[in-house]
Order: C-alpha cells, then structure tokens, then sequence
C-alpha cells in the first residue's frame, strides 16, 4: 500500500479501485 489509512469508508474503496484499476491497467 501507498501510504493512505483504509477507513473502509466509500471514498477509501473508490481510491483503492481506481488505484488498482490504474496499476492493472494503467488507464481509466
């Protein structure tokens, strides 16, 4: 993980796709 703390909140969850999706695929 980066840095950033998983408050599990809706914001935390989008963040962690869309870095996800970013590393998996590298474009959105």
């Amino acid at each position: 993980m980066m840095g950033k703390p998983l408050a599990g909140s809706a914001s935390e969850l989008r963040w962690f796709k869309s870095s996800y999706s970013d590393s998996s695929n590298g474009s959105e």
